[in-house]
């Protein structure tokens, strides 16, 4: 499949570059290799022309900007699978088993939403990787990639143009290219604040038990780039309690499962993700690429001086930016009047992690674990 740009062809080289670049990428959790395609010559001509793929190959197309990049299958020998991505590396859209269409193709395969990135596979590879609308993929220079097999163990059909001072086979993750530049040291989200009682009715059971809803609400109206006053917080959080009341039957605690489930369905917004392979970097990480957290806490741990002693046991916190400076993440609070950028210390808010039952104060199992929610635009 090949890329199908605005400009006449006959304007494009489609020349195929002489010295391809591969990188190793994870894909939800797959590690595969990819050809990338980042210029227009190279997307121009795509997999066009070419016999195969072996099982563990794609070519990753990256575009200056993200747009409604559509592709079609001229000159094809084999059905492949597209997989589009988002500027943060969220499946946004797919295509599956979309077959060669020769020299004159009448299809043209066009993304949902804009797309920064789209991945082409082989035809089925999505089935057979369980891939879904809002998995991610990292490049595996990216220490959360873990452990790599040798190169020639993953791809022992192919040949690598390989840097001279990087070595084929490794037991640590190999570098063919290091298409980011260093996180920045700070990162910080305007977004609109309310704590989880607006007026301070702390007595009204709802706005008491609101950490979820106040802290959806706040990710919500930073996407979709709309303020926040205090009566509408208060109408939202209430509302909201309301609909979980009607749904499920209860309004106290939602899991970070069940609180990125109502992100989704209450307030409509499609690029939400929920990890379990939480550290402190991972969190910084998603700060850095433009997106922002949201996770379950033991607040009693957290030891901040407004809440009521001894603290919430169960409490959502959003996190909208960190500081590198004074290691410290920069939060909404909602537990709080005070809790408009709330600094929380790397090592002791980490430690506050800690996901909970979803229901009416239901007791702890013992099983829970770290989880953050990722919110993009």
């Amino acid at each position: 499949m090949a890329w199908q740009p605005q400009a006449e062809p006959s304007k494009i080289s489609k020349n195929q570059p002489q010295e391809p670049v591969y990188q190793l990428l994870k894909v939800k959790n797959t590690i595969l290799i990819a050809e990338l395609a980042d210029t227009n010559e190279a997307r121009t001509l795509g997999l066009s022309r070419r016999q195969s793929l072996i099982s563990n190959e794609g070519m990753l197309f990256i575009f200056p900007a993200s747009d409604y990049h559509s592709f079609w299958m001229k000159e094809m020998n084999f059905p492949l699978d597209i997989i589009w991505f988002d500027h943060n590396r969220q499946v946004v859209d797919l295509a599956t088993d979309v077959a060669p269409e020769g020299l004159q193709p009448k299809n043209s395969y066009r993304p949902r939403m804009p797309a920064r990135y789209a991945l082409e596979v082989n035809a089925g590879w999505v089935a057979s990787h369980e891939l879904e609308l809002g998995d991610n993929f990292i490049f595996c220079d990216d220490p959360n990639c873990g452990y790599l097999p040798p190169l020639v163990e993953l791809v022992p059909d192919i040949k690598l143009p390989i840097a001279p001072d990087v070595p084929l086979a490794t037991d640590e993750a190999t570098t063919i290219l290091k298409p980011e530049s260093p996180a920045p040291a700070t990162v910080k989200f305007t977004v609109s604040f309310t704590s989880q009682a607006p007026f301070g009715n702390w007595a009204d059971p709802r706005e008491q038990d609101g950490c979820e809803e106040a802290s959806i609400l706040m990710a919500a109206r930073w996407v979709k780039n709309q303020g926040l006053n205090l009566e509408e917080a208060l109408t939202e959080i209430l509302a909201l309690s309301k609909y979980q009341e009607e749904k499920f039957g209860y309004y106290q605690d939602t899991n970070a499962v069940d609180t990125a489930q109502l992100l989704k369905d209450y307030y409509q917004v499609a690029n939400v993700k929920v990890a379990t392979d939480v550290s402190i970097e991972a969190i910084k990480k998603k700060l850095a690429e433009g997106s922002l957290v949201i996770t379950p806490m033991n607040g009693q741990i957290l030891r901040n001086p407004n809440y009521t002693a001894p603290g919430p046991e169960r409490h959502m916190i959003l996190i909208i930016g960190y500081d590198d400076s004074t290691q410290e993440f920069i939060t909404n609070d909602s537990g709080t009047r005070r809790g408009a950028g709330f600094r929380y210390d790397y090592d002791n808010f980490f430690e506050s992690i800690r996901d909970y039952p979803s229901g009416a104060d239901l007791p702890f199992t013992g099983r829970e674990g770290k989880a953050m929610i990722v919110v993009g635009r």
